[in-house]
């Protein structure tokens, strides 16, 4: 089991989140938002949720009651210091998960001054994004999956006047109407195909912009999968992430994090059973032994606590296209963190 190795990077990462959320001890809004929110899920993945502190929980809660966020505004927080869509998705996210499994509650305060104008567009209903970022599609594609799941969490809690479940379908309509391509459903928010063009030259250069097209284009998918709605373009969709998976052994880059995440997701979330043949799902046993053997030795230098909730999420992920019950490493069942929490 590598339970006890992850806990314990995650104690020497953020020394401080880790006392908070074990203890109870330390002030909530001194800890880092993402930290926050990795060492909750890093719990969840590792079936230790009752280890939360429900001190830590309540005051957590609180935090994010009396905070500025991603469409939200609060009396003097500036809005330019607020998370970001990503991050405010992450939030509200864990915010949900530990409202599960401790008995911590939102207070009602937490659901005042949302501007949906902020987060999508009134008149077409797309997600809201800076355009300057618009070639980018990993980086674009925070705003354009977090912004929709910032409204699908709002809506599940059902506080907010206006909006329900059935508007956030209506953001997907005009997301994949304006945003994503109608023959791949890849995400197309630029106008320039020269510039898209130039710019992915210079993006090979440290990463793979096709894996990144998969990997960009899951943010909104997953709010497709957390709604039970369908892939408009499921085969070339599975086709690609596949291929991605078989190609780029043992990981998508050097190291596990949410990137392998992302494609094994929607691999499984793409196939039907008869996609699934014995050696996608070999390779699927292998993505979970191979995460497994780096965390249980994790390096000194070139890894983070972000990483380990991404980690964590793919040998889960994987568990579930090979048709495991058990997570092979950790011994807990696998969980669908995409249906659960709509956001990673």
């Amino acid at each position: 089991m590598i339970t006890q190795s992850i806990l314990e990077f995650c104690r020497s990462s953020s020394p401080e989140a880790y006392a908070f959320w074990t203890q109870g001890t330390g002030d909530a809004a001194a800890i880092a938002w993402q930290d926050h929110a990795d060492m909750i899920y890093t719990f969840r993945f590792l079936d230790r949720m009752q280890d939360l502190s429900h001190t830590a929980a309540r005051a957590y809660l609180d935090l994010i009651a009396k905070s500025a966020l991603y469409g939200r505004s609060l009396g003097d927080q500036p809005a330019d210091k607020a998370p970001n869509a990503h991050l405010t998705a992450y939030i509200l996210s864990s915010a949900w998960l530990v409202e599960q499994f401790t008995p911590a509650r939102l207070p009602q305060s937490a659901f005042v001054g949302w501007d949906i104008s902020k987060i999508v567009n009134p008149d077409t209903l797309a997600p809201l994004y800076p355009k300057a970022w618009a070639h980018h599609i990993w980086r674009v594609s925070h705003w354009i999956g977090g912004g929709p799941s910032i409204l699908f969490n709002l809506a599940r809690w059902g506080r907010i006047d206006g909006l329900d479940l059935a508007k956030v379908q209506k953001v997907l309509d005009a997301t994949e109407r304006d945003l994503m391509d109608s023959k791949t459903d890849l995400l197309r928010p630029y106008k320039s195909r020269i510039l898209q063009w130039g710019f992915r030259k210079l993006y090979r250069m440290n990463h793979d912009p096709d894996i990144a097209d998969i990997g960009g284009v899951v943010h909104i998918l997953w709010i497709h999968h957390a709604l039970g709605r369908p892939y408009r373009n499921r085969v070339p969709l599975l086709e690609q992430s596949k291929k991605h998976m078989n190609d780029n052994a043992p990981f998508m880059e050097d190291v596990p994090y949410c990137l392998d995440f992302d494609i094994v997701q929607l691999v499984r979330t793409a196939a039907t059973p008869s996609d699934l043949d014995p050696a996608t799902k070999a390779r699927a046993e292998k993505m979970v032994q191979d995460t497994a053997d780096y965390l249980a030795r994790i390096p000194e230098q070139g890894y983070t606590l972000h990483k380990v909730p991404g980690a964590l999420a793919t040998m889960h992920e994987a568990a579930l296209l090979a048709g495991a019950t058990e997570v092979a490493g950790i011994g807990v069942a696998p969980i669908d963190i995409i249906k659960e929490a709509g956001w990673l």
